[in-house]
Parts: C-alpha cells; sequence; structure tokens
C-alpha cells in the first residue's frame, strides 16, 4: 500500500468512530476550556485573580487555554501512536497487520495525522472566540501562530513516538501500564505546563531530547512576551528539526525489532 492509500484507510477507520461518537467532537472542543477553567479556579483560590495573574506574568486564561490545547495536540500524536498496538491487539488485528509487506514506519506515520487534522481544525473554531476577547483582532493572529506551533510541535513528536513504542512494546510487550507511567512523564518533560526555560538541570537536559520542547518553549517565552532573539529562534528550531530526524531511522530499528520478537514468539489473540 502507497502513503496515500494507508492514510486514506487509517482517516476513514478515525472519522467514522468520531463521527458515529457525537460526544468525542463536542469533547476536544470543550476539553481545553474544562482544563483551562479548573487551574484558573484553583490558582485564583489563594489570594485572587488578580494575585495570579501578577505571580504568573501573563493573564492565565489565554496561557492555560494555550497549554491545553498544546496538551490535546501532542497527545493526539503520541496516544494514537503509543495505543495501536494495545489496539489492534486487543481486537485481534496485530497479526494480520505484522504479515502485510507494508513498511511499518510508515503505517506509524499516517497513524496520527487524521486526528491530529482534525484537532488543528478544531483550534480555528474554539480557540479565536477568548483570544479576540483578550487581544482584540490581534488575537486571530496569536491563534494562527498557536495553532501552526502546535501543528509544528505535534508533526515533530511522530517520530519520537515511534521509536518510544517500538522500544517499550519490544521490552515489555504491549502493556498499558508501562504506558500510564511514560505518558504524564512525557507532559512533565515536554513543557506544556512547567516551561523548559524554568526547568532544573536534569529536567532541561531531558526535555532537550524531545523534539516539541523547543517550539514550545518558543510559544511560551511569546505568550509572556520574553525577548527572544531571532538567532536564538532559528537555532531551537534547527535543534527540533534535526532531533526529530535523527529518531526516524532509530524508530525504525526499534518497530523492526517489536516486530522480529512478535514473530518469533508469536502473537496472543
Amino acid at each position: 500500500m502507497t502513503f496515500r492509500e494507508l492514510l486514506r484507510a487509517e482517516a476513514i477507520f478515525v472519522y467514522a468512530d468520531i463521527f458515529r461518537r457525537k460526544a468525542v467532537l463536542f469533547t476536544y472542543i470543550a476539553f481545553p476550556y474544562i482544563l483551562t477553567m479548573f487551574i484558573v479556579l484553583i490558582g485564583s483560590s489563594v489570594g485572587s485573580y488578580q494575585a495570579f495573574k501578577e505571580r504568573l506574568g501573563t493573564d492565565p486564561i489565554p496561557f492555560f487555554l494555550t497549554a491545553s490545547y498544546l496538551m490535546m495536540s501532542v497527545l493526539a500524536v503520541s496516544d494514537d501512536i503509543l495505543w495501536k498496538p494495545i489496539h489492534d491487539k486487543m481486537t485481534g488485528t496485530l497479526p494480520y497487520i505484522l504479515v502485510t509487506h507494508v513498511s511499518k514506519l510508515l503505517y506509524f506515520i499516517t497513524i496520527p495525522i487524521p486526528r491530529l487534522a482534525l484537532v488543528i481544525l478544531l483550534g480555528f473554531a474554539s480557540l479565536p472566540p477568548v483570544f479576540i476577547f483578550f487581544y482584540g483582532i490581534e488575537g486571530v493572529y496569536i491563534v494562527f501562530k498557536i495553532v501552526l506551533m502546535s501543528l509544528l510541535s505535534s508533526a515533530l513528536f511522530i517520530t519520537f513516538s515511534i521509536l518510544l513504542v517500538g522500544t517499550l512494546h519490544s521490552i515489555g510487550g504491549e502493556s498499558w501500564r508501562i504506558l500510564n507511567i511514560v505518558r504524564p512523564l512525557l507532559l512533565i518533560f515536554l513543557g506544556i505546563y512547567y516551561p523548559r526555560f524554568l526547568m532544573p538541570t536534569m529536567l532541561f537536559i531531558v526535555s532537550s531530547l524531545l523534539p516539541p520542547s523547543y517550539t514550545i518553549e518558543l510559544m511560551y517565552r511569546s505568550l509572556l512576551n520574553i525577548a527572544t532573539s531571532q538567532t536564538y529562534v532559528l537555532e531551537l528550531m534547527g535543534l527540533a528539526i534535526a532531533i526529530s530526524l535523527i529518531y526516524a531511522p532509530l524508530g525504525s530499528k526499534a518497530l523492526g525489532s517489536w516486530e522480529r520478537r512478535k514473530v518469533s514468539k508469536g502473537v496472543e489473540v
């Protein structure tokens, strides 16, 4: 199968499931707002909203709405890739996928694209009202920048997620318990709710291994009005792209190792 055929098949599978369950669409739209409301209420409960704003350095609502949307975009990639082997194992389709002659790297690259495309479109639909309220017409430009950076961050995360799924499933099998430990750690290291440039040294080093952390840092520097030179921006973007490309062949090898392990051991159905 070609990349186009794989993408079409995955899109039919994802969109058929989403439009069959209309509540999923509502969840995609409401999730960033619900999480933002929860964080702002907790933060404002110790003092006041104004005190929370002063401690944060910017208005909490646009800041955490951006963080929540970023998290949803990145998880659209990592969750789809990391949970796919477990889903295929549970549905009994994993043996058929393993025996196909399709490149497993190409297959896993296509997996998150349909859901990510939907999240990006919903970002243009759900974010503008809040940002226009706080920033006026400039809010439209800010939303466009947030969605674009979210798309880039998520796309750069694909190769690392492939490396991670191949490594984890090669070592521990298709275990949801391992993923439930790894998933929250990724959100910390990516710097979504705790900016990378404020991290302790060890966390900063680990975060530097994740390509999206660089683009997320640039977005937060912009939201917090931190002066950033164009040279520094280009350096971070170059590092993010380079690290993501390095993970591609490593991810392919990890998938090959997982595939050989499953073939030699046999697949449980």
